[in-house]
């Protein structure tokens, strides 16, 4: 498998994690009305997208 495939999967499989961790917590933190949590989780969350997206990938 070429590497540009690989590295596809990788970030493929990052962003789904992020999608499942983050945005069960914010959806939870929504349907509690707890607004508090929900705006630090999708501010956490979007710190990690901004950081990922930024590390370069060999």
């Amino acid at each position: 498998m070429p590497n540009t495939v690989k590295a596809r999967l990788i970030k493929l499989q990052g962003i789904t994690i992020f999608v499942l961790f983050f945005g069960v917590s914010a959806l939870e933190a929504f349907q509690t009305r707890n607004r508090i949590r929900a705006a630090s989780w999708l501010a956490i969350g979007a710190v990690f997208l901004i950081a990922d997206n930024l590390r370069k990938t060999p």
